[in-house]
């Protein structure tokens, strides 16, 4: 099951001001998962943690968090660190799993301040 932000419909019910507000919780928090997963990612060239980082997509409604680098041959190998029995050194995971409530509540709280200027 999946969740999703739809900002056009908050934008649609409480203006502009309430997606921006919604925007830079999503970037700050966004900010500090990126933050945890570098500390979490082993260190062997450090290419791992330095790949370590989110972008907007293009309508800026939505953050993805990437990892992605690769060997000599151009191999990516994040996933094989995440979930490797062998390399058993999760860093992505536990790094969202940590931050979630906390991602929600903020959003909640930016939506409840939003809407209230609003009169909604």
């Amino acid at each position: 099951m999946a969740r999703s932000l739809d900002l056009k419909a908050v934008i649609e019910t409480f203006g502009e001001n309430a997606a921006a507000a919604l925007r830079q919780v999503m970037e700050e928090e966004a900010e500090a998962i990126v933050l945890d997963m570098k500390s979490r990612a082993p260190v062997k060239s450090g290419a791992l943690r330095d790949s370590i980082r989110w972008k907007w997509n293009r309508n800026k409604t939505k953050i993805t968090i990437i990892a992605d680098a690769a060997n000599n041959k151009g191999y990516k190998y994040g996933r094989i660190v995440e979930f490797s029995p062998k390399i058993n050194k999760p860093f992505f995971y536990p790094a969202v799993d940590a931050h979630k409530e906390e991602y929600r509540s903020k959003l909640i709280e930016a939506l409840r301040r939003e809407a209230r200027k609003a009169g909604k």
